[in-house]
């Protein structure tokens, strides 16, 4: 068939627009140097070269790429991330390390919360000494700080690392859908369609309870820690670390949610296809066909090796940042009479509580994404004597419901031992909370 006398055919795979919304927020808060760009489907083709369909037609296709050349949205999001890791830099000298530079202001920030300041070790204020307010302090305020710091820094790194493969698994949705439409009628069951709708609305989901209600609720909250604050430097740490807690660092969390929920569909369309061909042949499917279907779930699988690749590493980090942050906000929590009783306890003990809470709540919405995935992939896989696949970091974790029960488990347990190290301060000063 002569297609020269046509205009190109624009191919537009409705999963990676349907991406693009939270992409496009990451980039305005520097964790996403990735840029949509037009190509001819010359390129996706070669990529499949069994789509004949595709080397006739003159089309284009979007693909999202790292950026191909230095530009403006470059510079301002290299300038951006150059501020977040500044304010923590500085953050970690002046109140970790408590060394006066550049900023010394923030300082200030090493009296939140504001313990009380026995003499000694022998004056008992509260049931405690001055060794064991000095363990609260180094374990909270310098240990806890420092850990919280690197990982900003490295969450931002490991973005902008993983951009490429990211990349990769976005454009590679594209060829899966020729793949998938070779296999099975598009216009039977509207199959790519339910796929949209449903991502559609997921993504709508994500965004209100990722972004809008974080940020109506977490920035007053923030901002009311840091009332008493008014150097520029304290307000410019406080706006930076805000916006890298909560829409940032949720904003990838909702990418992932979202990443997952692709293959989910993915699976439970091929699962509908796979019934309705066995179904109207009548059970009598050709072993060239299972070969195929069991091709294309390959393609699923590689997609998401492919994304648990771009995850490993960063969501093994924040795994042990949310354990160990969880115990030092409950084992100050458990101390609270050590605190002052003035405006900031109230405020602290209202993070101390939260963090723990919202910690947990992310890890379960990433469980039972990833549990969803597994179920899905389980109901097809036994069509075609596949083995089954599960979402894990590195293969040190895997995510299902016995993660989070480890997780809690090694809380009680760090928590356990702090307390006896607290115990041992003691001396001669009566324990008591």
């Amino acid at each position: 068939m002569d297609h020269s006398g046509k205009r190109p055919k624009k191919h537009r795979c409705e999963i990676t627009e349907e991406l693009w919304p939270i992409l496009l927020l990451l980039k305005c808060l520097g964790n996403c140097p990735l840029v949509k760009q037009r190509i001819q489907t010359k390129s996706i083709s070669e990529s499949c070269p069994s789509d004949s369909e595709i080397n006739e037609i003159s089309a284009t296709a979007i693909i999202y790429q790292f950026y191909p050349k230095i530009s403006l949205g470059v510079i301002l999001q290299v300038v951006l991330n150059f501020i977040y890791i500044t304010a923590s830099t500085l953050y970690a000298v002046n109140v970790t390390f408590r060394t006066p530079f550049i900023a010394p202001s923030l300082q200030d920030y090493k009296n939140f919360p504001s313990f009380i300041r026995p003499q000694n070790d022998s004056e008992c204020i509260n049931g405690y000494n001055a060794s064991q307010i000095e363990l609260l302090d180094i374990i909270y305020g310098r240990a806890g700080a420092l850990f919280y710091q690197l990982v900003l820094i490295m969450e931002l790194v490991f973005s902008w690392w993983t951009a490429k493969d990211f990349a990769r698994f976005v454009n590679n949705w594209e060829i899966f859908r020729h793949k998938y439409e070779q296999q099975f009628d598009p216009s039977y069951n509207n199959a790519w369609r339910n796929i949209t709708l449903n991502l559609c609305r997921f993504k709508k989901k994500l965004l209100i309870v990722y972004t809008a209600i974080p940020v109506s609720f977490f920035i007053p909250v923030f901002a009311l820690l840091n009332i008493k604050f008014s150097h520029w430097t304290q307000i410019t740490f406080m706006i930076s670390s805000t916006l890298q807690l909560i829409p940032r660092s949720l904003l990838e969390d909702a990418q992932m949610l979202f990443s997952y929920k692709i293959l989910e569909s993915c699976y439970i369309e091929v699962k509908k296809d796979i019934a309705a061909v066995v179904e109207r042949d009548m059970g009598k499917v050709k072993a060239e066909t299972i070969k195929a279907w069991g091709d294309l779930i390959d393609n699923v699988r590689s997609q998401s090796t492919l994304l648990q690749k771009t995850q490993s590493t960063m969501q093994l980090i924040l795994l042990a940042f949310f354990t160990v942050s969880s115990t030092l906000f409950i084992f100050v929590t458990v101390n609270s009479n050590a605190i002052e009783n003035d405006d900031s306890k109230i405020y602290f003990l209202c993070l101390a509580v939260g963090f723990p809470i919202f910690a947990i709540a992310r890890l379960y919405a990433k469980i039972i994404s990833a549990e969803k995935v597994t179920m899905e992939i389980s109901g097809i896989l036994s069509r075609i004597r596949q083995s089954p696949i599960k979402i894990s970091f590195g293969n040190y974790v895997t995510l299902s419901k016995k993660l989070l029960l480890n997780v809690i488990g090694q809380i009680l347990t760090y928590l356990i031992v702090l307390m006896q190290i607290e115990t041992s301060f003691a001396g001669g000063c009566k324990y008591s909370h």
